[in-house]
């Protein structure tokens, strides 16, 4: 099973934000024993208008790119018992880790209430460079009050995570490309015909 560190805003284990498509697909190629299947997905309509997607389809693990620049933009993790997540060193997910809201919460630290989809049941909880979606059963939005942070509900269990994005940038929505370092430039050579 793999193990990542989780760095908010950052990275994925080796999978970086900012990283160039060729060079990701290049990594799983390398680490084909963690990556065995995956999937490129983009808008053949509007390519420029849509994100890439490459969908690690074994690993529970979605990567966004850019589609102009072609930089990883976000990372989503969708099965979190195909892997083992650390945060500075400590797990919080794998197949006998349930990441609940109460852990994330401690692992992360405290955080300002999260917003509440009322037409999904989704709580998403957000940290800098990070967000943890959490699915609100149907039957506790009547005795719930979605403005607090929902540690635990009246049965006693506590929410489980159903995603989790590492992006860069002010929110999901606005993630942006992270800033190349003066070595992190990538270069391939195009050629142009008519």
């Amino acid at each position: 099973m793999a193990s990542f560190a989780v760095i908010p805003g950052k990275a994925l284990g080796k999978l970086a934000l900012g990283l160039p498509l060729p060079a990701a697909i290049a990594y799983l190629k390398r680490e084909r024993h963690h990556f065995r299947k995956y999937e490129l997905k983009f808008g053949d309509q509007d390519p420029f208008e849509h994100s890439i997607v490459l969908n690690l389809v074994h690993n529970g693990i979605a990567l966004r790119f850019e589609p102009i620049s072609q930089r990883l933009i976000s990372i989503e993790i969708f099965d979190f018992e195909l892997m083992v997540l650390t945060y500075e060193g400590t797990p919080f997910s794998s197949s006998s880790i349930i990441a609940t809201f109460l852990l994330i919460y401690n692992t992360f630290g405290p955080t300002y209430p999260g917003d509440f989809d009322q037409e999904k049941l989704q709580y998403t909880l957000k940290y800098p460079g990070i967000a943890f979606v959490f699915t609100i059963p149907k039957a506790f939005l009547s005795v719930l009050n979605i403005s607090d942070l929902p540690i635990a509900f009246p049965d006693g269990t506590t929410p489980v995570v159903s995603r989790m994005y590492i992006y860069h940038g002010p929110s999901l929505a606005e993630a942006e490309t992270s800033k190349l370092g003066a070595f992190d430039m990538y270069f391939e050579r195009v050629i142009v015909k008519n």
